[in-house]
């Protein structure tokens, strides 16, 4: 027994100094969920990132990574206090990190990143499909995307931002980590009774319980019986630009519930057109484009406030940038 002890300590040792992937630091058969890894440096050298910040601007780094396989003990949350890693991620990106192991409030964790390098690009796993029992009881799903289905607002939403559903079995919570719901145009409110078709989002232990944490208005799909505060399901969002100021290129993020006709387009703050970026049918999903300051002569446009604009067939949806030179 102590041999076998020895053996399985020296394996855990010697994984700690080479690359291992999400689900060999998340798996466990231990009752208390704490990592075999606890408190080592480790290297990951793939993994698909699949949700960025929590609560952006928070002032650390705060994201989600899965195995590009996905599957159950796939995920794990990332956390470091160098806000500097959390702007330069985004959903897609295929990175090998170094961090050490933690568990904080029972929920496993990356921290004190040694090291952490875009190495290339890949398509985000579907989200395991599970139910609110599921939810509420297993540590398989910890830091995982996730989708239920068919669920009723059991409870609305609390002082900490918290509300619960259920599909029948047992009720779960859902948290609002990501984004506040009164702070999105048009206001989502919860309402006991309240029915929801698809809710997808990075799981989360909060407040002693798992939850799930939709990271934008598209994780959230409404029932047939849900109010008008809800989203609109053909909505369109520009997610902001990266760098912000920037000078002189920059990102364009934003996402589309589903395939439309869109107009990206960049404007001064007298409303004159500079540049059009994308002109055509564009599929549902996140996307991007590069601004590389120029206007649509390709003459380098001078410093100043400029927005960019998104047309569509339900209204126009605009963010504001700043280029400094």
């Amino acid at each position: 027994m102590k041999k076998a002890l020895v053996l399985f300590m020296f394996a855990i040792m010697i994984g700690s100094l080479c690359a291992i992937t999400v689900h060999d630091i998340q798996f466990t058969e231990d009752p208390s969920g704490v990592s075999p890894y606890l408190e080592m440096e480790v290297t990951i050298e793939e993994a698909v990132v699949v949700g960025v910040g929590w609560k952006p601007g928070g002032g650390h780094a705060s994201f989600f990574i899965v195995d590009p396989d996905g599957g159950a003990w796939s995920g794990v949350y990332v956390f470091d206090y160098d806000e500097a890693y959390v702007w330069s991620l985004y959903e897609g990106d295929l990175v090998t990190i170094t961090a050490t192991v933690d568990e904080y409030y029972e929920l496993t964790e990356l921290g004190n990143i040694a090291e952490c390098e875009v190495i290339g690009t890949a398509a985000i796993p579907a989200p395991l499909v599970v139910t609110t029992t599921d939810l509420a009881s297993m540590e398989a799903y910890e830091g995982c995307l996730v989708q239920i289905d068919d669920v009723t607002v059991t409870a609305a939403q609390g002082e900490y931002g918290t509300w619960y559903v259920t599909d029948g079995s047992s009720p779960c919570q859902v948290d609002d980590s990501f984004f506040y719901l009164n702070q999105v145009e048009p206001e989502i409110v919860i309402t006991v009774g309240d029915l929801w078709g698809r809710l997808v989002g990075m799981v989360n232990y909060s407040y002693d319980e798992y939850s799930i944490n939709p990271r934008y208005l598209e994780d959230m799909i409404p029932g047939s019986n849900t109010t008008e505060s809800v989203i609109d399901a053909s909505s369109v969002i520009i997610r902001g630009n990266y760098p912000n100021p920037f000078n002189p290129t920059t990102r364009i993020d934003y996402s589309l519930q589903q395939s439309t006709d869109i107009d990206l387009a960049v404007y001064d703050v007298a409303g004159r057109l500079v540049k059009t970026l994308y002109n055509g049918t564009q599929s549902s999903g996140n996307h991007f484009e590069i601004w590389d300051g120029t206007d649509n002569s390709g003459k380098t446009i001078a410093s100043g406030i400029y927005f960019s604009r998104i047309s569509h067939s339900t209204g126009v949806e605009t963010s504001k940038m700043l280029m400094l030179k």
